[in-house]
């Protein structure tokens, strides 16, 4: 025999206006450049480069990239190792536990490896 029991359904404590914890609202503010020899904008900020389209954030998205494919993560976390010399490692970053990189840093690597192979084979012949 089977006995169900319904458990007691728990009541929403609401608390007054008054004592709720409220973040205050920030006003962003947008200052003017006052002459056009000033330093160019930050990434990110008033029409600079977006950092955001940059960024590859997970394993997946980063083998995507490289390989091709998603399923080649493993080797990608293999390849961004600290068992890999420092030279032959896929330039990666971790914000957290989470493995990130940025596609011109990726591209930039890729074309120094392909540099390095044609000098290493014109070394040996």
């Amino acid at each position: 025999m089977i006995i169900e029991f319904e458990r007691p359904r728990q009541r929403r404590r609401v608390l007054p206006a008054a004592k709720r914890r409220v973040a205050p609202k920030q006003v962003k503010t947008t200052e003017e450049p006052t002459s056009s020899d000033q330093t160019p904008a930050p990434i990110g900020h008033n029409g600079g480069p977006s950092l955001s389209k940059d960024i590859l954030v997970g394993g997946h998205a980063i083998a995507e990239f490289i390989f091709g494919d998603q399923k080649y993560h493993k080797r990608l976390y293999h390849l961004s190792s600290s068992k890999i010399p420092i030279e032959r490692r896929i330039p990666t970053f971790r914000l957290g536990d989470v493995l990130c990189a940025r596609k011109s840093t990726i591209l930039k690597w890729i074309a120094e490896q392909e540099k390095r192979g044609i000098r290493d084979a014109e070394e040996r012949s």
